[in-house]
């Protein structure tokens, strides 16, 4: 009646693939690479481009405040889903209430 016990190493995390956290800040990146190709040629003298800037900023700022929170608390499914969707998510309603969109 033994049983097996399944445990895991660092060798065997490592080639499951890419973890979560990876995989959000890869879809962070590419979320703003997206925004900023279809904003950054658009003739309103910048406007748009401006607004992108600044939500990107404070994008990262509250993605630096979960990592400085990361030592106390790991990063939980929530935080990994705002950094892989939260740009877009914080961009929409101010290009909405500037009239940009």
């Amino acid at each position: 009646m033994a049983q097996k016990l399944d445990y895991r190493s660092a060798k065997d995390e490592k080639r499951e693939g890419v973890s979560p956290a990876k995989r959000a800040f890869f879809l962070a990146f590419i979320a703003h690479v997206f925004v900023l190709c279809i904003y950054a040629p658009a003739l309103d003298d910048g406007a748009r481009l401006k607004t992108c800037l600044v939500v990107a900023v404070g994008f990262w700022v509250v993605v630096g405040l979960l990592l400085a929170r990361r030592r106390r608390r790991p990063l939980d499914a929530s935080d990994l889903v705002f950094i892989a969707l939260g740009y877009p998510a914080m961009l929409l309603p101010c290009l909405i209430a500037r009239g940009e969109l």
